[in-house]
């Protein structure tokens, strides 16, 4: 059932009727694949307002830097990316800085900004900071 209706701004508007039996505009509606149409033939059972539902989000994001993640790699790291470190000492997270300069050009390790843990002191040394 849809109820045509002029918005606020005299643009015409639809509004239509939910499972609950409640009006909403489309945009406030939501489809849902696992109810059934009801024994008549109306496909309102399947139309849920957003009090009628719980939604959820499906998405995983890395605890440290916030980016999105794959669940295998969650999983794999702990919740984590493959590029987040977590001290051994305070559980802050590690940060990639330059340890040493040598001839050969610049060492990196890491480094923690809460207690100055820093790994050079384990032997976690690379020359790149993309290798540690």
């Amino acid at each position: 059932t849809f109820l045509p209706s002029l918005g606020a701004v005299g643009m015409a508007s639809v509004a239509l009727c939910s499972s609950g039996g409640r009006l909403h505009p489309i945009c406030d509606l939501f489809f849902c694949q696992n109810c059934k149409v009801g024994e008549d033939g109306d496909a309102r059972q399947r139309l849920k307002g957003a009090l009628e539902v719980v939604e959820e989000l499906d998405g995983l994001a890395c605890a440290l830097c916030l980016e999105a993640i794959p669940s295998v790699e969650a999983e794999l790291f702990g919740n984590r990316c493959a590029r987040c470190f977590v001290c051994p000492v305070c559980g802050s997270y590690l940060q990639t800085a330059v340890s040493e300069e040598r001839a050969e050009g610049e060492a990196y390790s890491f480094v923690c900004g809460h207690c100055e843990w820093d790994s050079a002191g384990c032997g976690v040394v690379a020359d790149e900071a993309q290798s540690l």
